[in-house]
């Protein structure tokens, strides 16, 4: 009986190592993807400023051919 119990509660915590050790690599996972998601909202806003900058150039040439 008491071997039973030592082997429940080996079993148990052997779950239990496994539960830390899988929050631990999700917890790094989602540093990693908070990372990627961070540098790709920097890369598409600078996409937008620049596209943004055409488009004022643009427009600036446009009123000046206009003018002259």
């Amino acid at each position: 009986m008491l071997k039973a119990f030592n082997q429940f509660f080996h079993v148990l915590s052997l779950l239990f190592t496994s539960a830390e050790d899988a929050a631990v690599s999700l917890n790094k996972a989602t540093g990693v993807m908070r990372a990627n998601v961070e540098t790709w909202e920097t890369t598409e806003k600078l996409k937008l400023e620049e596209k943004l900058a055409i488009a004022k150039a643009s427009r600036v040439t446009s009123i000046e051919d206009k003018a002259a």
